[in-house]
């Protein structure tokens, strides 16, 4: 047997014994100079990912200690054009221990897979990878990190994006002066793509030694073949020495004359010759694009009847090519710089907005019912409050035109301020009935923008309507009607040229919500022309979008979106029609942001990077006597997690919880005295609030899996899975009637809450319970539901008719929120948001005084999201906290 395939063999299984907690090693995907890489799965957060392992004798040469420490350099690397490090380590401890790094997994192929296959690549393909690449390595390049081995290998296409792969084993081994290296006798870079200097062994080299790399990559893109080719690399390297590069045209004579001289200074013998940096190489590349002309046929004349109708469409034909040629030859996207953190308190900092030329920045902090603005330099320095009246919550800071003055938004209007403080002067009053359905909103306004011209904010609130009104008084406030959809528009953004507002729809808790923020929900983004006419989808509605900007020139949309996982930035030319003409692309990798702006003069981003933790706690049921204090509680899970309900079994054994542990929103069920969770969902939509039936055979749940909320119901081990609601609303949290025999769920259509109930037997639809409320409950033994109100908690019969106010907001002084009922049916439960924190009360369900049960009056210790159940023994519910930080990100190349 060749001893080669034994010794892979055994590395193989050596790999899938070391990583089996961590990792599914499941075959070799093939080999390089330096590094084998293997197929995995990530068991925590079941998604594929490659394993890169170095090959043992340049392992035993580096050291652990040293590639570990240099390679992680590489894991601050965030750019959408560079392959992330997920995780490295060593196999074991000592020398005989492998190192590895892990990486995402690229559905797509290598640059060398395309080249093998075409030859040559079409001359826009080729310089817009070059383009990408060049992004990539110069947001390296001004970090210190120097790639070495550019080559067609480590430049991988996904969805026609290229991705630069390969920046941690250039760091670590390096280190130094190459030692490690030497020790091996192998020699980092490729020959027909290394520079000279390089190819000469200095290890002094810089960012001209990538760039040299990357033009010659981009020769062979263009001409299919490298610049030099040889027998040996010695060979290679003296030809490189001795002999100018071919001219590119003589092997393609179709190569812009400007493309071949960028691409010739790129390929100069010394490094003072070429380009300063690989970013002006791009630049060089890109305006070759933007003055090349095309090439044209002549065309004979036409004698033949119809030559008019000829000429007139060959007319239109250039005019539509003309307009295509100006949209797609645009400048490039800026590409990003260097980012900074801004704040770093413990309380929440949201809603970052940037002065016109990005040297300043506001933005609202506090908790999310209380949350004043700030504004400081971007360059660091003492926060100033702009707002100072604790009685109310303001939010949403953004800058006039001119940078002088700030508009927020309070809990019932728009507010003006000097931007270096002074009084603020309310510039429209809103209805604070307007408030989303559940107090989750602790404004009537979601979001606000000035017009381009500083006379005018645009602001929503839960209508389906962008309100214009004059910054000045007097003067007429204009309502654009928005397209009925399921639910409002929010965070609008008007385009600096005037023609448009951008607005989010659906889902606005997650930006503007207390109890909601941060929720995970679909969205889309809408282009509302100002003049009137028909709305502009600029995204579908199946994942998360959120928070537009525009670029300063109007023609691309920055916002955030989740549809690659993360919660990251992503953008989209438009043309001036609106609609998208490129594909949307992804500007940052791992973000978890929240909100983004984008300052007027395009020099910079700010975001917030937004995270909650929650986990499962229980508490046992107080008989009597004084108030329990929930930090008595006990831990049933823990870890980075967000867990937004939990419910136990009706016999008290079980729990089932969604968690988005394994990096999406699935079901898990586990024994209520905790132990290992066992997932029982898996779906990218994401599923949430799981019920037991009262028998605890079946387990009912809302997903996201069409783009809607919809109840489903299935077996406790996950098995037998039957969608119950249907069709274009949202229907959500679900509950159990005593029997098992009928299901009663929230429903949302064209921004109308209803509370229903449906047979399972299929004989009849749902019908309405209730006309308002959220957060429904069924009692175990008769046919009352519990439900949240605005005035508090009622009582509705399951048949339909009045509600009974069981709870009275007014007189009980907090928020009745959320029910959960005793298993005799006598006592409803109810955790109380109340202006000294949370608590756990309870009332007879025949009605009377409520009593104090739990206090959460420990910082530390609050209740979060939706979780809240109870057997009647011990209460279960999730506890956790929110963390957001503001970051800005310098944007360069703009």
């Amino acid at each position: 047997m060749d001893r080669s395939y034994v010794d892979a063999m055994s590395t193989l299984d050596h790999l899938r014994s070391a990583l089996a907690d961590r990792y599914t090693v499941e075959r070799e995907l093939g080999q390089g100079g330096m590094a084998t890489v293997y197929l995995a799965r990530d068991r925590k957060h079941e998604r594929p990912v490659a394993i890169k392992v170095l090959r043992p004798e340049l392992g035993s040469a580096l050291g652990a200690e040293r590639f570990l420490r240099e390679i992680q350099t590489t894991a601050a690397l965030r750019h959408p054009n560079i392959l992330p490090l997920f995780d490295s380590g060593a196999t074991d401890p000592g020398p005989d221990g492998l190192l590895y790094y892990v990486m995402p997994l690229v559905e797509g192929e290598s640059l060398r897979a395309r080249l093998d296959r075409e030859r040559k690549l079409p001359i826009d393909d080729a310089l817009r990878i070059t383009e990408e690449v060049a992004a990539a390595l110069s947001y390296a390049h001004g970090r210190g990190i120097i790639h070495r081995d550019i080559k067609p290998e480590n430049i991988l296409l996904e969805n026609g994006r290229a991705i630069v792969a390969d920046f941690g084993i250039a760091r670590a081994v390096t280190t130094d002066g190459g030692t490690a290296l030497t020790q091996t006798g192998l020699v980092l870079g490729t020959p027909v793509y290394m520079s000279p200097e390089q190819g000469m062994g200095e290890s002094d080299v810089d960012g001209r030694t990538d760039q040299y790399a990357l033009g010659c990559v981009l020769y062979e893109m263009l001409a299919g073949e490298p610049p030099y080719t040889g027998a040996t690399a010695m060979a290679i390297v003296a030809k490189r020495l001795m002999e100018p590069v071919p001219k590119i045209r003589t092997l393609r004579d179709t190569v812009p004359e400007s493309v071949a001289t960028a691409l010739s200074r790129a390929l100069a013998t010394t490094p003072v010759d070429r380009f300063a940096d690989v970013a002006a190489f791009a630049r060089a590349l890109v305006a070759a694009e933007a003055v090349s002309p095309q090439p044209t046929q002549p065309s004979a004349p036409r004698r033949q009847r119809g030559g008019l109708k000829a000429a007139v469409a060959a007319a239109v034909v250039l005019a539509l090519g003309a307009l295509w040629f100006g949209i797609s030859r645009a400048a490039p996207f800026p590409t990003v710089g260097t980012t900074s953190q801004l704040t770093r308190d413990p309380a929440l900092e949201l809603d970052p907005a940037l002065s016109p030329d990005g040297s300043m920045i506001a933005y609202a902090q506090g908790t999310p019912t209380k949350l004043q603005v700030y504004v400081q330099p971007v360059t660091g320095g003492r926060p100033m409050a702009l707002t100072t009246d604790t009685a109310d919550s303001f939010r949403a800071p953004v800058w006039s035109p001119n940078g002088r003055s700030i508009a927020f938004q309070g809990k019932d209007g728009v507010w003006v301020a000097p931007a270096g403080g002074g009084a603020p002067r309310r510039v429209a009053q809103v209805d604070t009935a307007l408030m989303s359905v559940g107090s989750v909103s602790v404004s009537a306004v979601t979001g606000l923008s000035w017009s381009h011209d500083g006379t005018r904010l645009a602001y929503t609130t839960f209508e389906p309507v962008v309100s214009l009104v004059p910054v000045a008084p007097g003067g007429e406030t204009v309502r654009i009607q928005t397209p009925p959809t399921q639910a409002f528009p929010a965070s609008p953004a008007w385009s600096p040229d005037g023609k448009w507002v951008a607005v989010a729809v659906s889902n606005s808790q997650f930006v503007f919500g207390t109890g909601y923020l941060g929720n995970t929900g679909n969205s889309t983004i809408l282009l509302i022309p100002t003049a009137g006419g028909s709305a502009i989808p600029v995204t579908d509605g199946a994942s998360l979008n959120q928070s537009p900007q525009w670029s300063p020139d109007s023609r691309a949309l920055y916002w955030v979106s989740d549809r690659g996982g993360n919660r990251d930035v992503y953008r989209v030319r438009l043309a001036s029609t609106g609609s998208p003409v490129r594909p949307v692309e992804r500007l940052t990798t791992g973000l978890d942001a929240h909100s983004i702006s984008l300052a007027r003069n395009g020099s910079a981003l700010a975001y917030s990077v937004f995270r909650t933790h929650s986990n499962i706690s229980s508490v046992p049921v107080p008989a009597a006597g004084p108030v329990v204090s929930a930090a008595k509680g006990t831990p049933l899970t823990s870890g980075r997690q967000t867990i937004e309900n939990v419910e136990v079994s009706t016999d008290g054994q079980w729990l089932v919880f969604d968690s988005d542990r394994g990096g999406n929103a699935d079901l898990y069920r586990m024994p209520a005295v905790g132990g290992e969770p066992v997932r029982i969902t898996s779906d990218a939509g994401g599923d949430f609030s799981a019920v037991w039936s009262r028998d605890g055979r079946r387990i009912a749940f809302h997903t996201l899996r069409s783009g809607f909320r919809h109840v489903y119901t299935m077996n406790a081990d996950g098995t037998g899975l039957v969608q119950r609601t249907l069709g274009q609303a949202n229907e959500l949290d679900p509950t159990w009637s005593p029997d098992g025999s009928a299901l009663g769920f929230q429903s949302v259509r064209n921004g109308q809450n209803t509370l229903r109930v449906m047979s399972l037997s299929g004989k009849d639809s749902s019908r309405v319970v209730s006309t308002t409320g959220d957060f429904l409950r069924w009692s175990p033994t008769g046919p009352w539901l519990a439900y949240h109100a605005a005035d508090g908690l009622r009582l509705v019969a399951a048949t339909g008719g009045p509600s009974r106010l069981l709870v009275d907001n007014a007189v009980d002084g907090g928020d009745a929120f959320l029910a959960a009922w005793a298993p005799d049916g006598k006592t409803i439960y109810y955790l109380s948001r109340r202006r000294t924190g949370w608590a756990i009360r309870s009332v007879p369900t025949a009605g009377g005084t409520s009593r104090g049960l739990v206090d959460f009056g420990d910082p530390a210790s609050q209740p979060a999201r939706y979780g809240f159940s109870t057997d009647g023994r011990r209460f279960y519910l999730t506890m956790g906290s929110s963390e957001s930080d503001v970051w800005v990100m310098r944007l360069e190349g703009r």
